[in-house]
């Protein structure tokens, strides 16, 4: 190492040069390399959803669920499978253990599915796979409001998808909140029969003459000729002259006995901002594009776009990511500029001028290379990368300050600036490399870090390394090659040249200043060994002790202030849509006008979501304004929400903030309850949901169990339906004309992009349960009231059926909240509380033992991480061990060194105390870790 660094400082221009081209790459590499929020994380969750129009949710169980799982359950590395049937289809989620290659488990998945093909009913559409991944969710969300036309409305949002996709950092843009259209044949049964035709008549009509038909092509001998046979509808006017039958000579078209439209389907959700009806525009970037040169280019667009648009129409931004990522790039700036300067401050102090400007150059130049390493490995700018890049400036100057402390004695006792630097850098080489290893020791065991948020820390520790490393060679070789080129003692006083004398060679005793006063201490403490380290030992347990009884208890991820909140808006009964944008529209004005709030975006939805709760009939999403704007904090404003909304009567209004750091959980409360036997299953969910109302600390809560619902089964006798010449087939397509409508054929219009289905429905006032009681059928003896083979009967209805590892599953979430006179810092801390409290229910309770319970979310989470950053710990010290014994040879000096990490730990418990905080198990846990490698830092050099 010696020979290294003095043959760097003697070929100074060498090394200067190739310093120079660092910076400069380095320079480059930051402002050219992609800035992102989120990093381009894969998820380990692959999911299969089949589609069938009209299916209910127990045949898709049977007929989908099941079929699929039997498959995929034999993939290697699942973790768990989770299958949900619903209305119209089903899906199979399948969640895989940490570290799998994405690629073979979505090519193992794609085999299964198809092994299961075969298996699944006739009707069903393909199925689809996909995997989740955070970098196909959107960056920015632009909604356009106002009191315009429906159809003006979706022209814009259709002119101004096809002018973003032009963006080339754009991966798609989806609209959202417009409805699809179709042709909607609306046929009054009476005329229908008046004229001697049958629904069957307009079913076979219609496909047969809209069809494409490769006719080939004929060779005469003397040419050879395409021949065209055009047969595809391309306008309504087609369809309305379309002959249906001939009856004496006499053609009956759809224009006789229809009334063909080009309509809207049925909402099935209505979405306002501001309280305005709005279209919205998810715009997802491709990985590895620069999310702020792309969100700044959607604007750009929408601004020129925007020209062209009604006066009444109103752009709103929401969920923009590059707001938080040019947060955390103008921190980063100001943190380098704030080291830069209090670096100069302190060193100048203590060493002048010219040695505070040499030292001070470690911190960007070790900034920039890491930047360019950072670059090199393909990685991006994001959160966690800022955040490391934060978090290290801080310890980028220890080794630089070490090496020029040293050189500035030597420049004192007259040695020239290169002797100085050489001799400092030499001697300093290994305390500096031990040191630097043994920090980088701590965080290397980070590189391993299990599940989603282990993919989402793995950039901190890669991040330090580089930085680190980068700080290493400014210390040992650059700093010491630029000092010897303009290095210079320092103009000092006569009494701080003295006192540098006296502590290198004399006596200590003579030494002048807090330096005296310091070595006072220390001879006191040294004089009395036994008492110092008994009393070092009374503090440390007396710290120990008193968290122990008076801590703040564990979370998961530190509480922050939220950015978004939204309001999840439930209430109970057979509402239709409209009704229920009523009840959310009286939601929505609890918000619209909070002057806390920049944004609110309300959607109404008229089925069951099937990822939150059977009876949320819609939300209400919120986005904060910056919170130096904001005379309340966001906690302030969502505890008024929640007083305001609970005084709607009738309605249950949940307040859920952002989901704070990786992995957290929607609600912190989780369980599953699996059983072949549901009737069980749903009488513990029961059991543990009472005894959660009773204890109350609980608030938010919600259960999967169906609730309380009609649904009409029309069962057909196969038997007798047979006699009079019907079937299941026939029944069901004669309902679909009251409800939905029967799908005929599609087509593609010359002014859309996508086909548009051709359905044959019944009048609005043929649309009820008694048109279909009294509903007659054509047979083979004439039309036969269908009441004479089907019986209607109302039963429990079922909108979804949860399954998990192959058994049906209710599942019951919930947050928690303080009892009266509970003491408690935060929401985190309170439900790893309760978490704890509910681990032995399934005795107590006395839940039947054919119910297996499972603690999921935050506790799942928790228990991950705490495991593996306890190990994580060890293998650190480990590591640091083995670097303390060779650099000391020493066993004792080793002991000693790592002693100061106990007392670190017993710092970080007080600093806890003080400030009243509960120990956030991911944050304060890595923390630890990389304190113990800063603690052994500095007891290297001492």
């Amino acid at each position: 190492m010696n020979a290294i660094i003095r043959a760097a400082v003697n070929h100074a221009r060498v090394v200067l040069l190739v310093l120079l081209v660092l910076l400069i790459a380095g320079t480059q590499s930051y402002i050219s390399i992609p800035k992102e929020a989120e990093p381009d994380v894969s998820i380990p969750i692959i999911y299969t959803r089949v589609h069938l129009e009209g299916i209910s949710a127990e045949d898709a169980e049977t007929s989908i669920v099941r079929p699929l799982e039997q498959e995929l359950k034999s993939i290697e590395g699942t973790k768990k499978i989770e299958g949900q049937a619903y209305e119209s289809g089903g899906s199979v989620t399948l969640t895989f253990d940490a570290g799998f290659d994405s690629d073979i488990a979505l090519e193992d998945v794609r085999q299964a599915v198809d092994r299961a093909k075969s298996k699944l009913p006739s009707q069903a559409d393909d199925p689809i796979t996909s995997e989740v991944n955070l970098s196909k969710f959107p960056v920015l969300v632009i909604s356009l409001a106002g009191d315009i036309p429906e159809r003006g409305l979706n022209t814009i949002a259709e002119n101004l998808k096809s002018e973003l996709e032009g963006l080339p950092q754009l991966l798609e843009v989806n609209i959202k909140g417009k409805r699809d259209e179709q042709v909607e044949i609306i046929v009054d049964p009476l005329i229908l029969e008046s004229y001697g035709l049958t629904e069957v008549d307009l079913l076979n009509a219609l496909p047969r003459n809209n069809r494409l038909v490769t006719a080939g092509t004929i060779d005469t001998g003397s040419g050879r000729f395409p021949i065209k046979v055009p047969g595809t509808i391309e306008n309504a006017q087609e369809l309305y002259d379309l002959p249906i039958k001939v009856q004496n000579g006499r053609i009956v078209r759809f224009s006789d006995i229809a009334d063909v439209r080009r309509i809207y389907k049925d909402p099935n959700s209505i979405a306002r901002v501001g309280a305005q009806s709005a279209v919205t525009l998810e715009l997802v970037k491709r990985s590895g594009t620069n999310l702020i040169d792309t969100i700044d280019g959607a604007k750009a667009i929408v601004e020129t776009q925007q020209l062209k648009w009604p006066s009444g129409l109103q752009v709103t931004y929401y969920g923009d990511k590059s707001t938080g990522v040019r947060d955390m790039l103008t921190d980063l700036q100001n943190n380098v500029t704030s080291a830069v300067l209090l670096v100069l401050i302190v060193v100048i102090a203590a060493m002048g001028v010219r040695s505070a400007l040499l030292v001070a150059v470690a911190v960007p130049g070790s900034f920039v290379i890491g930047i360019l390493v950072i670059s090199m490995l393909g990685l991006t700018i994001n959160m966690v990368v800022l955040f490391s890049l934060i978090m290290a400036v801080g310890m980028l100057v220890d080794g630089a300050i070490v090496v020029g402390e040293f050189a500035d004695r030597r420049l004192q006792e007259g040695h020239s600036g290169k002797e100085a630097y050489t001799e400092a850098a030499q001697r300093m080489a290994w305390p500096i490399i031990s040191s630097t290893a043994t920090t980088l020791a701590a965080f290397s065991p980070l590189l391993w870090f299990p599940g989603i948020p282990g993919q989402f820390m793995v950039y901190l520790p890669i991040t330090l390394i580089a930085t680190l490393s980068a700080s290493l060679l400014m210390a040992l070789i650059f700093v010491p090659t630029i000092g010897g080129l303009v290095g210079g003692a320092a103009r000092v006083s006569e009494q701080t040249r003295t006192n540098l004398t006296l502590a290198e060679h004399g006596d200590l005793n003579k030494i002048r200043g807090f330096v005296r006063r310091y070595i006072s201490v220390v001879r006191w403490a040294t004089s009395y060994p036994l008492f110092t380290v008994m009393l070092v030992g009374a503090l440390m347990y007396s710290i120990f002790m008193v968290y122990g009884v008076f801590n703040k208890g564990t979370e998961f991820f530190p509480t922050i202030e939220p950015e978004r909140a939204q309001l999840a808006v439930r209430a109970r009964g057979d509402m239709s849509i409209r009704e229920r944008d009523d009840i959310v529209r009286r939601v929505e004005q609890l918000v619209v006008g909070v002057p806390e709030v920049s944004t609110v975006y309300s959607t109404t939805i008229a089925g069951q979501d099937r990822q939150s709760a059977p009876d949320m009939i819609g939300k209400v999403e919120m986005e904060f304004a910056p919170w130096y704007t904001r005379d309340r904090k966001a906690a302030q404003v969502i505890e008024a929400l929640r007083a305001e909304a609970s005084e709607i009567p009738g309605v249950i209004v949940e307040v859920q903030e952002e989901a704070a750091g990786p992995g957290g959980a929607e609600k912190p409360i989780q369980l599953s309850f699996l059983s072949a036997y549901p009737d069980a299953t749903a009488d513990a969910v029961l059991k543990v949901r009472q005894w959660m109302d009773q204890h109350g600390g609980f608030t938010d809560i919600e259960d999967s169990l169906p609730l309380p619902g009609i649904e009409w089964q029309i069962s057909v006798d196969r038997e007798e339906a047979g006699r009079y010449g019907a079937d299941v087939a026939l029944v069901g397509s004669f309902v679909q004309l009251v409800t939905s409508g029967l799908k005929l054929s599609t087509y593609r219009p010359v002014d859309a992009e996508d086909e548009i289905d051709i359905r044959v429905r019944y009048p609005a006032e043929y649309r009820s349960i008694g048109t279909i009681q009294n509903m007659r059928v054509p047979t083979k003896n004439g039309y036969v009231s269908i009441g004479q083979f089907v019986k209607f009967e109302p039963s429990q209805e079922v909108p979804t059926v949860d399954r998990l590892d192959g058994k049906r599953a209710y599942r019951l979430k919930a947050a928690a909240k303080p009892l009266e006179g509970e003491s408690y810092t935060n929401l985190g801390q309170l439900a790893s509380s309760r978490l704890a409290e509910m681990q032995d229910l399934a005795q107590s309770l006395d839940i039947d033992p054919r119910v297996e319970v499972r603690f999921e979310g935050q506790d799942e989470d928790q228990k991950d991480a705490q495991a593996f950053l306890s190990k994580a710990m060890g293998v650190a010290l480990a590591l640091m061990t083995g670097i303390l014994v060779a650099q000391f040879n020493s066993f004792y000096q080793t002991f000693v060194v790592l002693l100061a990490v106990i007392l670190s730990i017993g710092g970080v418990l007080l600093g806890l105390l003080a400030i009243g905080e509960a120990f956030a198990i991911l944050m304060c846990g890595i923390g630890t870790v990389a304190l113990a490698g800063i603690v052994v830092n500095n007891n290297i050099v001492l």
